[in-house]
């Protein structure tokens, strides 16, 4: 037997040779076999790619084979070069993570980087935001489409981040957070920290402002045409006068007009409210105006001729206010919020009702408060001008003003009445002592003319 220590030769299997002092020697052929040291590695370049495979990589290490295979997770490397220090290829798909790199030779023997590689996921893509817009003021639902969204991910929408609901690998929801109005990028930040834009997908709208109404006032009981001038108003948007719905004929980004429905008399708010919740406030910028009220008339009549000066007193009253004796205008002197001056025109005999209507249409009455007076009776004459003490004669009564129903009495003897018009009744006397009498004639409203001595018996 001999003992010893190899010294240095290539791999492989080589025969062993014993050779005496005398020259005579022996061979084993193939009896020992030199094996290579183990391969290491070192690093990879780059340390990272996708998922989906196709990064180019370059490993270096020591001991590389022709013919040795590198994986990265088990992942086979598709191998393009090798050198004793260096293999180039590509990497082939596989799951997100770091992973680690094994490099195996040809004899089986194999070195290993850990953790030295890491495959991301694809970067998300952002493709739309519904709806596109919201309140600058946040709180719109909106979803974010797309793909390679990851759990956790989270969302900005120029900054402001989106309150999260759900997340799955195409949508995410949620609820927008304030910011000022205008358009924005909306990016989704996976937790591996890749991201994607969606470059102005999203419209902040600023709150609407109101800054006026014209006309400034108009009736309590509604039906004024106005127009509300502001900015931001959006198509849908609503108009409130002090909680009371306007009925809106047209919209613009400026201007809403419509009709104002009924409200109690006072100052009131007008707020816009844009379908987002959005609203913009006018404080105080309309003034409901309560209906006139009539409480009298001074005097409390008048000649049907008219020409009677009255004066008539109430509340509400405004410039340029009309007024209706029983549908008879008065012409106004003088107006006050509490009284109105004027001159009567002619009417039929009666009581009327006087009318007080403003400009804004709205009106006040008072019921019954003037009587036209017709003029009382005249008597001027009598057909024949005597006839006997026993009556029977037929006499024709002359004068002015007489009345359908009117009286005629002969010295207290009532006439026996024929025919009546205004300015004749024919009747026939009643007996009555001989002499001079009055004729004496009495319309239904108890006026009365006299002829004194007109008529003998």
């Amino acid at each position: 037997a001999i003992t010893g220590t190899t010294t240095a030769n290539a791999a492989g299997a080589v025969n062993v040779i014993v050779t005496n002092v005398d020259a005579q020697s022996g061979t084993c052929g193939g009896c020992f076999t030199y094996v290579a040291p183990a391969p290491t590695v070192g690093g990879v370049t780059p340390n990272s790619g996708s998922t989906a495979g196709g990064t180019s990589i370059t490993i270096t290490g020591t001991g590389f084979q022709p013919g040795a295979t590198a994986s990265l997770g088990g992942s086979a490397v598709t191998v393009s070069t090798i050198s004793a220090t260096s293999i180039t290829g590509t990497t082939t798909a596989h799951a997100a993570g770091a992973v680690n790199i094994v490099v195996t030779n040809t004899d089986a023997q194999s070195g290993t980087c850990a953790g030295c590689f890491t495959y991301l996921a694809s970067a998300p893509t952002v493709t739309s935001v519904t709806p596109s817009s919201g309140a600058a003021g946040g709180g719109t639902s909106v979803t974010v489409a797309g793909s390679g969204f990851q759990t956790g991910a989270t969302v900005s929408f120029g900054g402001s981040a989106l309150t999260v609901s759900t997340v799955n690998a195409t949508s995410i929801t949620g609820v927008t957070t304030a910011h000022a109005a205008g358009a924005v990028s909306v990016v989704v930040t996976n937790p591996d920290t890749q991201s994607g834009t969606c470059s102005g997908c999203f419209t902040y709208v600023a709150a609407p402002t109101a800054t006026s109404v014209t006309p400034s006032s108009g009736a309590a009981g509604g039906g004024t045409s106005v127009t509300v001038a502001g900015t931001g108003f959006a198509a849908g948007a609503t108009v409130s006068f002090g909680g009371s719905a306007l009925t809106v004929s047209t919209i613009s980004a400026t201007t809403i007009t419509g009709t104002t429905t009924a409200h109690a008399a006072g100052s009131v708010n007008v707020v816009v409210t844009n379908p987002d919740t959005q609203s913009g406030t006018c404080s105080s910028c309309f003034t409901y105006v309560a209906a006139p009220t009539v409480t009298g008339v001074t005097p409390t009549s008048g000649p049907t001729a008219g020409g009677t000066s009255v004066t008539i007193a109430g509340t509400g009253f405004q410039a340029a206010a009309t007024v209706s004796f029983g549908g008879s205008a008065l012409t106004v002197s003088t107006i006050s919020a509490t009284s109105i001056t004027g001159t009567t025109a002619a009417h039929a005999a009666g009581a009327v009702n006087v009318t007080v209507t403003n400009v804004d249409t709205q009106s006040g009455t008072c019921s019954g408060c003037f009587t036209y007076v017709a003029p009382a009776p005249t008597v001027t004459s009598v057909t024949p001008t005597s006839g006997p003490k026993a009556g029977g004669t037929s006499v024709t009564v002359a004068g002015t003003g007489f009345q359908t129903g009117a009286t005629v009495s002969f010295g207290g003897s009532a006439l026996t009445v024929s025919t009546i018009s205004a300015t004749s009744i024919t009747g026939t006397t009643t007996p009555h002592a001989a002499g001079a009498v009055n004729v004496v004639v009495t319309n239904p409203d108890t006026q009365s003319g006299t002829c004194s001595g007109c008529y003998t018996y």
